[in-house]
């Protein structure tokens, strides 16, 4: 769903974040950097703020949802994998990050694992 990609969709202040000025601002140049289409810009700022906070799920789906609008879907898979491995038990986002996986299986091919991915999303929702 192309409304799981809009910046918005995951909030600049949660979890990890709101704890840490310096990633939220990061977070913020991210959005401003999307909104004006330098993905790569924006991809940088959230790399940034994976390497003070490595373990926020919410970094790690941003990033995958960045490379997803990048045509980048082996990579979106990987970084969405690592947003579940780190999510817990919170289900809003365990359903976003599957949603971007079975997003991710679409755009290469993978449609009985699309398929999968969004079922596995319907379970946390």
């Amino acid at each position: 769903c192309s409304s799981d990609l809009s910046p918005a969709s995951v909030p600049a202040t949660h979890s990890t974040s709101s704890r840490n000025s310096v990633v939220v601002s990061l977070l913020e140049s991210a959005s401003q950097f999307e909104s004006k289409g330098d993905l790569g810009r924006a991809a940088a700022s959230v790399e940034r703020g994976l390497r003070i906070a490595p373990k926020d799920a919410h970094l790690w789906l941003r990033l995958a949802r960045i490379r997803l609008q990048q045509d980048r879907p082996q990579q979106a898979e990987t970084l969405a994998k690592k947003s579940i491995r780190f999510a817990a038990r919170d289900p809003s986002l365990l359903a976003s990050s599957w949603r971007v996986r079975a997003e991710a299986r679409g755009q290469q091919g993978d449609l009985s694992g699309a398929v999968e991915a969004r079922e596995k999303a319907a379970q946390y929702q």
